[in-house]
């Protein structure tokens, strides 16, 4: 079986890539996310904004008898999680979840996603999924707790950066499905004073002592700081967390160097490297998450907690403060004093483009100084 896209893959801010080569970064795995069952004479036709497991597909094409058809899933906790901001649409019951996922002949002609939407028949799945629930700080409208799913089996439209994040908390339960207790990899070492539960390590990880690892994947050859807690996290091949560190519900794409005493609900780009004491506010009492980058252009998240998106490349350094639902664009250097962590860049400033500290207000360096180029840029 094989995959014909339905257009052009666009970028998830304030990642470039695909959805699928980001998924497959974060877990080390190419293609189980778009892995496909053995079944002769049928292709898959899906919209570039679309993502799979391959216990979602296994499961559609068994239920499948004339193609094309469109893939519904009945409403749970994962398919609302991940419908707002653009993410998959309601059926038109109002029970499903509609996504841009068929199976067709696989000598049928070529047809667009328009005319596949059309004429394709509907296939309603419904998927167990278990929910664990997580207490919140306060945030947004009682009752202060949020949902995580647990599901084997799923499928997302990635639009947004929040669904990126969103969907990747999940890998945790889906990559164990069947699995009791831990799954590790080959040469995983984990010091003896170190607790791990319910988590999957990939080869090579080091676990150093008194650190705790609950519900996370842990990519490749992955270096956990002494005294790090990571908790129901993805955390891409070859990071490493620094001592003290606590993360929960954090994605992180490979090659980061990771430090903080509370990150939560954030997904970080490849060869980030972040401080301590950098600061992602998650959400505000009574109200829910606004995610945008330009306060006329913001949307709801309808999520009481989240925190933010970092781009590839990034150095946050200590006393960066972000508000809920940002993102940073890739390459962005910010180093400050505490003084001038509220201060907020020229909106004029190109992204990516280092800033610095001048008569009270961030300028870019080019304009303090013209000519300099700092060290940490090389």
């Amino acid at each position: 079986m094989t995959v014909r896209w339905l257009g052009q893959a666009a970028p998830v801010f304030p990642f470039p890539e695909g959805v699928q080569a980001l998924v497959d970064e974060a877990l080390g795995r190419p293609g189980l996310y778009a892995a496909l069952p053995q079944r002769p004479g049928l292709r898959v036709a899906a919209a570039p904004h679309c993502v799979w497991n391959a216990a979602l597909m296994n499961t559609f094409a068994a239920a499948v008898t004339t193609p094309p058809a469109r893939l519904e899933i009945a409403c749970n906790p994962m398919t609302l999680l991940g419908a707002s901001l653009g993410g998959a649409p309601l059926s038109a019951d109002g029970r499903a979840h509609v996504y841009d996922i068929f199976l067709e002949a696989a000598d049928a002609p070529e047809t667009t996603l328009e005319e596949l939407r059309a004429r394709a028949q509907v296939v309603r799945l419904t998927l167990p999924c278990e929910v664990l629930p997580i207490r919140t700080p306060g945030y947004g409208p009682a009752p202060h707790m949020m949902p995580l799913p647990q599901c084997a089996a799923w499928a997302a439209h990635v639009t947004r950066w929040p669904h990126l994040l969103w969907l990747l908390q999940g890998a945790p339960a889906a990559l164990r499905a069947g699995h009791l207790g831990n799954v590790l990899g080959k040469g995983v070492r984990i010091h003896r004073t170190a607790l791990v539960e319910s988590s999957v390590l990939g080869d090579g990880v080091d676990v150093d002592a008194h650190a705790t690892i609950l519900g996370s994947v842990l990519g490749k050859d992955v270096r956990v700081g002494d005294h790090t807690a990571i908790h129901h996290s993805v955390i891409g091949p070859n990071c490493q967390t620094l001592a003290d560190s606590f993360f929960r519900r954090v994605v992180a794409l490979p090659g980061s160097t990771l430090s903080n005493l509370d990150l939560s609900e954030v997904i970080l780009g490849r060869q980030v490297f972040i401080t301590a004491g950098v600061i992602f506010f998650r959400g505000a009492p009574g109200v829910t998450v606004r995610v945008g980058q330009d306060t006329l252009q913001e949307e709801d998240s309808g999520r009481p907690e989240l925190g933010g998106a970092v781009g590839h490349r990034c150095v946050l350094g200590t006393r960066a403060i972000f508000t809920p639902g940002r993102a940073v664009p890739g390459g962005t250097v910010i180093v400050m004093r505490p003084d001038e962590g509220v201060m907020h860049p020229d909106p004029t400033t190109i992204p990516g483009e280092p800033l610095a500290w001048d008569n009270a207000q961030l300028v870019s360096v080019a304009r303090r100084w013209p000519g300099y180029r700092p060290d940490e840029l090389d």
